[in-house]
């Protein structure tokens, strides 16, 4: 039997790895699979029965809950990608052709025997731009222009067109306002935080549908079992009728106890009958819990799986350890450990709208050169980069700019400071709550072992009396409605013993949900075994 599965990553649909464990603390690495659709793992599963992990196997397939979220994950992925665009290289590249024929005056004319003075100029630009995260940005920039007169005037070169080049490069720093990591990378900053903090709500999203599985498949337990007792009830009910006949043909008991018996018998085939429904209803309630189409559930197999079994001892360990549970709890549930991600994501924004309160001040230098080459030659609109280069073009400027109201900014810090205050009393609010949960689903499990203990001694005891009772009547110290009426106790016992075992396994596997210990975090995903389905959280 499969005893874990790891899930690599936070997308365990696509991918998991599934592990099988001598014990519940060794696993070993059998094989690497790609999940295959739904109804295919149903068959696998339906094998033999339907096991507890492969119930939660199919879960993590199939669980619109979980399919949703991971949708919210890649959204938040999507916005980090968004956010870490304004870093980007940016070139930039143009090329630009341009013809002006400007007339000439009537000296001009003269002069040079034309109508017109015709200027041609290709003008090729290029550059970069790029935004650091620490606030400062670069422009590098070259641009070549071939510039050919005609006719030929004084401006112009006897050798053909003229080809100049201008380098430049510009680099701005921040010296106030959007400078920093904090306040230019700080959308960045917070976009990768919410994305963590889906990661996490994938995960505990996990946990909670692999929890409303689990306590699902024991209701399917409890209803499989609860058509077994009832059928068996029912051939109780039918060997005291056929007892009952045989007496009343040898005149030992008179004809109208039939009718008591005949009506027992009646009751407990209904009983059997509503036993046949509940469990139909249980089947859909795993199923839809397991998130399959209505046409699986209804040929879901049978559960495989019996119910845990703890001692007292166990959980009384676990009773007295329920401050450090809380504790563990606050350091592994997903949900409180997102929502101190949104928190800090939220911070981020706080101390970059502080940083928009300042007036901007922002220095720029710029260095460069120009070249220049003559001639009609196509290399010389190259060469234009490295000849006839006079000497270094060198600029400083300060850019400074002062919000007299800063509105918008003021506005904005506002906002972003109410949403931190917001999202600390959220995770405040959490925690107290994880603590009470926590505090309380260990309670609940004490109780549900002590109601299993005394359960089973009903059990006991009524089987006992049921017994008698019936040796009792073979000697005629006991009547046909004695024995009814302790049939119908021990039925009654048997099915509250059955309640008990599903709620106490139910139960427990709260506990390790409440724990935030129902999944097991891996160096490359998360795991979930059978011992942390079946038995309780160590520190």
């Amino acid at each position: 039997m499969v005893e874990s599965l790891s899930f690599t990553g936070l997308f365990p649909r696509r991918y998991y790895t599934v592990l099988r464990s001598v014990r519940w603390g060794a696993c070993v690495l059998l094989a690497f699979l790609i999940i295959t659709a739904g109804k295919a793992v149903a068959d696998d599963a339906g094998q033999g029965g339907l096991g507890l992990l492969d119930a939660v196997k199919i879960t993590i397939q199939n669980q619109p809950d979980i399919l949703l979220t991971e949708q919210d994950v890649d959204v938040s992925r999507g916005k980090l990608q968004v956010e870490t665009g304004a870093f980007d290289t940016n070139l930039n590249l143009s090329v630009n052709s341009g013809h002006n024929s400007r007339p000439l005056g009537s000296l001009e004319q003269y002069e040079y025997d034309a109508l017109n003075e015709t200027t041609d100029t290709v003008t090729t630009t290029a550059g970069v731009g790029k935004q650091f995260r620490n606030g400062i940005s670069i422009k590098p920039n070259v641009s070549l222009i071939r510039t050919d007169i005609q006719p030929l005037g004084f401006a112009t070169s006897l050798d053909g067109p003229s080809n100049t080049a201008t380098v430049d490069f510009e680099i701005t720093i921040p010296l106030l306002k959007g400078r920093g990591l904090e306040a230019a990378a700080a959308n960045e900053t917070s976009a990768r935080k919410n994305l963590e903090a889906s990661e996490l709500t994938l995960r505990q999203a996990i946990s909670v549908d692999v929890l409303n599985t689990v306590q699902a498949y024991w209701d399917y337990v409890a209803a499989l079992k609860a058509v077994k007792q009832s059928v068996e009830s029912e051939d109780r009910a039918k060997k005291i009728a056929d007892d009952m006949r045989a007496l009343i043909a040898g005149d030992e008991k008179p004809a109208a106890e039939m009718e008591q018996v005949s009506a027992n018998l009646a009751a407990k085939t209904a009983a059997r009958l509503a036993g046949d429904q509940r469990l139909v209803d249980a089947k859909h309630s795993l199923g839809l819990a397991m998130g399959l189409p209505a046409d699986e559930i209804d040929i879901l197999q049978s559960a495989q799986d019996d119910f845990p079994e703890l001692s007292s001892k166990d959980v009384e360990y676990v009773a007295k350890i329920g401050n450090h549970l809380v504790e563990l709890a606050l350091q592994r549930r997903a949900d409180y450990l997102g929502s101190k991600k949104a928190e800090e994501s939220a911070k981020v924004l706080v101390v970059a709208a502080k940083n928009g309160l300042r007036s901007q001040l922002d220095l720029t230098i710029g260095a460069g050169y120009n070249g220049l080459d003559e001639g009609r030659a196509n290399q010389r609109y190259i060469t234009s980069l490295t000849d006839n280069v006079g000497g270094y073009n060198a600029s400083i400027m300060l850019t400074y700019k002062w919000p007299v109201e800063n509105n918008s900014a003021r506005g904005t810090l506002l906002q972003r400071e109410a949403a931190y205050r917001k999202s600390v009393i959220s995770t405040r609010d959490l925690a107290r709550n994880i603590g009470s949960n926590v505090l309380q689903s260990i309670a609940a499990l004490r109780n549900k072992v002590s109601e299993l203990s005394k359960h089973g001694d009903a059990v006991h005891y009524y089987m006992q009396a049921a017994e008698n009772e019936k040796k009792k009547f073979q000697l005629g110290t006991s009547t046909t409605l004695d024995i009814i009426t302790t049939e119908e106790h021990l039925t009654s016992a048997l099915g509250n013993q059955l309640a008990a075992q599903a709620a106490f396994a139910k139960a427990l596997v709260k506990v390790r949900h409440e724990t935030g210990t129902l999944l097991v975090e891996k160096s490359n995903g998360i795991s979930v075994g059978f011992g942390e389905l079946t038995t309780l959280p160590q520190l």
